[in-house]
């Protein structure tokens, strides 16, 4: 899913890229490649990525230098 989100936003077809339990897509030593070129460069291309976890001590923490905006709930 990741792959093909990023090949349509570096064809000219900005999208939206929505995942949930992040934590599953993801860990915190290493981002898979295609979330990796997803959060690193899919904004040059117009992607928006909506992420939510339950843990975010679980996840890579790529997504957080990188956001426009970061939402941490107590």
């Amino acid at each position: 899913v990741c792959k093909i989100a990023f090949e349509l936003a570096q064809a000219g077809r900005p999208c939206t890229l929505a995942v949930d339990e992040l934590q599953q897509v993801t860990t915190p030593s290493k981002a898979p490649p295609w979330w990796a070129a997803c959060v690193r460069r899919g904004r040059k291309y117009g992607m928006t990525i909506y992420a939510a976890a339950q843990r975010p001590a679980e996840i890579d923490k790529t997504i957080y230098s990188n956001a426009t905006e970061s939402a941490l709930a107590p």
